[in-house]
């Protein structure tokens, strides 16, 4: 099956959280942790990438949570040279999942899945725009006040083939951008992704645009 079909790669980070109560001179016992799932590890410039993250449980006993720390949620992505960062904010989420709830040992509570790609102006804004090793981390609030994070997750962006070029021409168009990321589904747009798939449908980035292309045509992102 399909990447972008397929059950996310069980590929987490985890964060220990000390929230537990101890003694004094004890060293605290971890209770929760923050996970980070990628769907890979390699992808190609432009190529999108699913990211969930999820609150995990790590203790033997109950944990009262909540999922307010989903808005709270960035995911950051550096260049392993140091030479640039991009931040996604959480409220680029806009899910809330839901009241305080108790979760048992081992139980954890997932994010939506979200494509992890971003634009603001120009092709060098999206996350993976440039070939390289890419360190992809998240973090958020635990409880409104606790900042908590995950250890980062290497990502390999390789080089872009030659015959994709012109399909990736097509993809860093702001408007075809912008649908691809769900920011907004137009019909104009999505005649131009029914062109890159119509003149390169094996290129790298035709099962996402089909996938999107889907949710336009059946209405599942008027939902």
């Amino acid at each position: 099956m399909k990447r972008y079909e397929t059950a996310l790669a069980s590929v987490g980070i985890l964060f220990l959280v000390f929230v537990s109560t101890h003694a004094e001179g004890e060293a605290p016992e971890p209770r929760l942790a923050l996970l980070a799932r990628p769907d890979a590890k390699e992808v190609a410039p432009y190529e999108p990438l699913r990211v969930t993250v999820a609150l995990r449980n790590v203790s033997v006993e109950q944990v009262k949570v909540d999922g307010s720390f989903l808005p709270t949620l960035q995911l950051t992505c550096r260049r392993a040279d140091g030479s640039s960062t991009i931040t996604v904010p959480g409220s680029m989420w806009g899910h809330y999942m839901g009241g305080t709830r108790d979760l048992a040992p081992g139980q954890e509570i997932t994010s939506p899945e979200r494509l992890f790609v971003f634009r603001k102006r120009g092709r060098h804004h999206f996350v993976f725009g440039e070939p390289g090793e890419y360190h992809v981390k998240v973090g958020a609030l635990l409880g409104g006040r606790e900042r908590i994070e995950s250890e980062p997750v290497k990502v390999l962006v390789k080089p872009l083939p030659p015959d994709h070029a012109s399909a990736a021409k097509l993809v860093t168009e702001v408007k075809a951008a912008r649908m691809l990321q769900r920011w907004g589904y137009k019909e104009g747009t999505a005649a131009l992704l029914e062109k890159l798939v119509s003149e390169f449908p094996h290129c790298l980035y035709a099962d996402h645009v089909n996938y999107i292309l889907g949710e336009y045509h059946s209405g599942k992102h008027l939902a």
